[in-house]
Parts: structure tokens; sequence; C-alpha cells
């Protein structure tokens, strides 16, 4: 059998399974099919026969994504398939006979996208079918809440009701440092999205209005329900301080909300091992019910956690935040909670996260009731700053678009790459990306920036404001000193900050600095590195055949390198004497 016939079975097989409604069967004919046309049948279109079996493919995947609420994978494979066909039917090589064939297929094709509306929730970047806990169903679960959705909802609700719909997420988002994203649920009003844009609501602000908070295609549904029985029972317990909540039933649903902030990088970076052992806890300890889940006596590992509830905190400081360092222990913030999740406990006496002092005797675990401690609002608002402020350390577009892939392709194959092939591959990202330049960060700018609002509103009202005497910032002179700093250094790097605030307070404290620069690429050593290995690999006459090719070449490269040029990497030293050299 050619491989050709072997793909169009094994189709067939899947449609077949479709029609059963097997979904466990599905699934593992959908990766079947995936592998085939990646591995064995290819893409290349030189006959008839060919042409049949991929649109034929095509088609039946298309049934699949329908069937399990695969939205925009739909509308994918027709932005493929379409000019595909397009070429195919001015061919002259293929009969009217044959074309009608193919015409009828892609008219199914059709019939389909046609029906699926595009989602407006965040796409999952899968590379498989699968449900991402129990790895045996299809992963049909639609508006999926990585973060849950009775702290999630509160958190962002831009009129303070916490009601689905109300959602305003146009604050600081560390999820995209570069980019900040916004988010308006349907209920918001325009002249609400208004003050973020600076300007009346467009089509095209609607058009990228998508749902931060809800996720598709991450989990089946029966998994989805599992998760739903932690949340449900702990937002009883979080709602009413006199209930109590079963150990294991709370540890449970704190690694839950862990692993799928993690999963989908809402904020958050798992190492890769302690995604795996999440999941394989979480997918095993997970059962029916609540009375399943508290009689159940199997080991739940060695996780531990704290959790402080925040007393005194405002509406307008609240959020969905995740630290971005990629090893335990894990921080985030929820509504008006602080929670550190650690994958084996301290063993010192306290444990030092950012400005939070963890006395570790008090931890929590599956073994001991949990105990939720008492904060202040100084205390989430540093902690916010320390997350806000540590992720620009953590700031790489290249290697976290590379670890996303990597990520993706470990979760599919059930293995952790080497830290060896993950090297090789985040070098090649870079190579491709081009130098990053430095990342801007102002310390304290969130609430230097609440101050200058409040300034502002006192001037209005012909009254007098002082910083550093609100009671409710926790202003100090260094405080302010360090954000002239910041703000000076990007003035330097060429960034227009005229109309940051203070920005007239700055210019005064430093006088005698100069505030003019030149927007330039800085230098990247890391891009420096990833284009030396590059060169090892592909010797002289390599690099100056890559470099001498547009479509692959560096946006900060747009020439062969020579010897004397300038290096890429932005030294200022010739290519020769720096990552040229031999």
């Amino acid at each position: 059998m050619k491989k050709y016939e072997e793909i169009v079975a094994t189709a067939n097989e899947l449609l077949s399974a479709i029609k059963k409604k097997d979904k466990e069967q599905m699934a593992a004919k959908m990766d079947e099919l995936e592998h085939k046309y990646k591995y064995d049948f290819g893409d290349s279109l030189n006959n008839y026969e060919t042409i049949y079996a991929y649109f034929f493919i095509k088609y039946v995947s298309v049934e699949f994504f329908h069937f399990n609420n695969f939205y925009n994978n739909i509308h994918s494979t027709w932005e493929e398939v379409n000019p595909r066909y397009e070429g195919f039917s001015k061919s002259k090589l293929y009969s009217s006979e044959e074309k009608e064939e193919i015409h009828r297929i892609l008219m199914q094709i059709k019939a389909i996208k046609d029906s699926a509306k595009k989602s407006t929730n965040v796409p999952s970047p899968r590379q498989d079918c699968r449900c991402s806990l129990c790895r045996k169903l299809p992963a049909n679960a639609v508006g999926s809440h990585m973060a849950p959705n009775f702290l999630a909802h509160p958190s962002l609700s831009y009129d303070q009701r916490g009601k689905r719909y109300h959602e305003a997420t146009d604050r600081f988002s560390i999820n995209n440092l570069a980019n900040p994203l916004s988010f308006y649920g349907a209920e918001v009003p325009p002249e609400r999205m208004q003050v973020t844009l600076g300007h009346e609501v467009t089509d095209s602000d609607i058009a990228k209005n998508i749902n931060l908070l809800e996720y598709d295609n991450y989990f089946c549904a029966p998994c989805e329900h599992r998760f739903s029985i932690l949340e449900t029972a702990y937002a009883e317990y979080y709602h009413n301080p006199r209930k109590t909540i079963h150990p294991r039933i709370a540890y449970l649903f704190w690694l839950s909300v862990l692993w799928r902030m993690g999963l989908s990088r809402m904020g958050l970076y798992l190492d890769a091992a302690d995604e795996f052992s999440l999941r394989e806890i979480l997918d095993r300890a997970i059962l029916e019910d609540v009375k399943s889940i508290v009689n159940d006596t199997s080991e739940l590992g060695a996780w531990c956690y704290a959790v402080y509830r925040v007393d005194g905190i405002h509406q307008y400081d609240k959020g969905v935040f995740g630290s971005r360092q990629e090893k335990s222990p894990y921080v985030l913030l929820l509504n008006d909670l602080i929670v550190v999740l650690f994958n084996n406990k301290p063993d010192t006496e306290t444990y030092t996260c950012g400005p939070l002092q963890i006395d570790t005797a008090t931890l929590n675990s599956w073994q001991k009731n949990e105990t939720i401690l008492p904060a202040d609002r100084r205390c989430f608002m540093d902690m916010r700053d320390w997350i806000v402020e540590t992720s620009y350390q953590y700031y790489d577009p290249p290697r976290e678009q590379a670890l996303l892939l990597i990520r993706e392709s470990e979760r599919s194959e059930g293995r952790i790459l080497t830290p060896e092939e993950k090297d090789m591959l985040i070098k090649a990202r870079r190579f491709v990306s081009g130098p990053v330049p430095k990342m801007v960060s102002l310390r304290k700018a969130y609430r230097i920036g609440i101050a200058a609002m409040k300034q502002q509103a006192a001037e209005e009202a012909g009254e007098t404001y002082d910083p550093l005497e609100d009671e409710e910032l926790f202003l100090t002179k260094q405080d302010f000193q360090n954000y002239y700093a910041d703000m000076l250094s990007a003035a330097q790097q060429g960034i227009d900050v005229s109309s940051f605030p203070y920005y007239k307070e700055a210019r005064n404290a430093f006088a005698n600095e100069n505030w003019k620069g030149k927007p330039s690429v800085a230098v990247d050593q890391n891009y420096g590195d990833a284009l030396a290995w590059l060169s090892d690999i592909a010797g002289e006459e390599g690099m100056d055949e890559l470099f001498g090719l547009p479509k692959i070449t560096s946006p900060a490269v747009s020439h062969k390198i020579r010897p004397n040029d300038p290096c890429p990497c932005g030294s200022g030293k010739k290519y020769k004497k720096c990552h040229g050299k031999r």
C-alpha cells in the first residue's frame, strides 16, 4: 500500500470513530493521521492521487475539529486549503471529473467552516489534540478558566461588582511586557473602554478584544468538570470563613491553579519537571466527586504552600499575577490572596520570597488543614511590585518563543528535552529574531502613577497633595529618586518620556545629565553568542550564503557580514575581532 493510500485509510478510520462518537478512538486516530501527514505523507502534491488524499484528510480533520469544538483550527484549515484549490482548479493536468471531485470535498470543508464562528477566547498553541490533563480524550472544552472564576472576575471588574462580562483587564499585564494586552467584557460600556484606548471604540478594537481569562482546547469536558469540583468546594470555603475544607481538596485546588496558569503562560512559567509532576498528581488524584477525593489515601507529593489574605486592599490593586521565574517557589496574586508554592518544603525555619518572610512551619500540605495567614495592603503592594519588577529580568522574547514551542513538543512527546537540545533551539530562535533591545523598567511605576492621578485630582479641586504623606501608597524619597533615574536611562536610550508622570521633577533631579538619546539596537550578548554558534556550524562560506538570502536575514543584518564590518551583536567591535573570531 502506498503512503497516500495508507493516510486515506487512516482518515477513514478517524471518520468512522467520529460517526461512532468514540472520543478516545478519535484522539488516537487524529494523532496517527497528523503523524503520517507530517512524517510519511509529506506535502508533495504531484499527482491526482496525492491531491485527493490531501483534500480528503483535511476534510476529515475539519470534521474532527467541528465535533470537538476546535473552531479556530477549522478556519485556519480553510485558509490553507482554499488557495491550494485555486491553484489546482486552474491546472490543465487534471480532468473535469477530477476537479469536480476535489471541489465537492472543498465545499464540504466550506460548509463546516461557515457554520463555525471564530472563538474570542485565547486559543491553544497545541501540537496535538489531546486533553492536557488526562491525555486520552480530545481537548474539546472551550472557555476554560486557568485562574479560578470566583477570584479572577472580582479582581478585574470595572464596577467592582465582580460579575462575569464586567472585566476590564487594562492594567499592566506581565504576560507580555513589550505589548500589554487588554480585554473588556461584554457589559463594559464603551466610555469605560475609551479611558484606556484614548479614542472611540472601533471595529478594529473589537476584533482585537480577545478574552484573556478564558482558554479553548486545553482540556476535555470530563477533566474540565474535575477542576470545577475543586473550584466549587474552595469557593464556598473562601466566601464563608466559618466553613472548613479538607486538606486534600485545598492542596489539589492550589496545585491545579498553579499548573493551569503555567500551562497557559498566564504570567507564570513552570519548570518542565515541576509541570510534569503536577500533571501526574492532578490526573491521578482529582476524582469524580469531593467524597472520593477525601476518601482517597494515595500519596500526593511533596508540594507545600502558604496563603495570605490581604485586609484593606483596593479594587485597583487587584489583578491576576504570577511570578515569571522558572523555578520553585512560584508566587500567585489573585484578588486579595497571596499564594506561594514550593515543590519541596524548605530546610530553613524562614524563607525569603521577595519582600515576604515565610515561616516554613506554617506551610500547608495535603496532610494538615489549610491555614490562611493575614497580610496588609503594604505587603500585597510590595509583592506586586516585586513580581512586576523582577519580570524585567526574565524579559527575553526569543527565548520565551522557543521555550513555548519546546514545551508543547515535550507535552506531546511525553519527554523533557535535554539542556543541550533546548540551548540549540533557543539559539536558533535568537538568530531569526535578531538582537533584543534592553527593556526599560520603571521602579514603583504603578504606585507613582496612582500618585500622579491623585495629585492632578487635588490640583483640579484646588487642594494640596504630597505623595510622601500618602499612607496608602507607602512611597519614599528614594522610590522617586529611583524612578527618576530609570526615566533618565530610558530617555538616553532614545525613548520619549516627556509624557511620563513627574517628568519635570525628574528633569530637575538630573538637571546636569544629557536627556537626549538615539534609538538604537542595544548590545545583546545572547544574540552575539547565537551568531557565534551559527558561525561555528555553518563556516565562513555558509554564513555568507545565509546573510545573502533576504528571506532569512536577521532584522538587524541586511547584508553579508565582512571581516571588517561592525559585529551585529552591537559591541562596536569589528566582526573579525568579536563573534567572527576563528
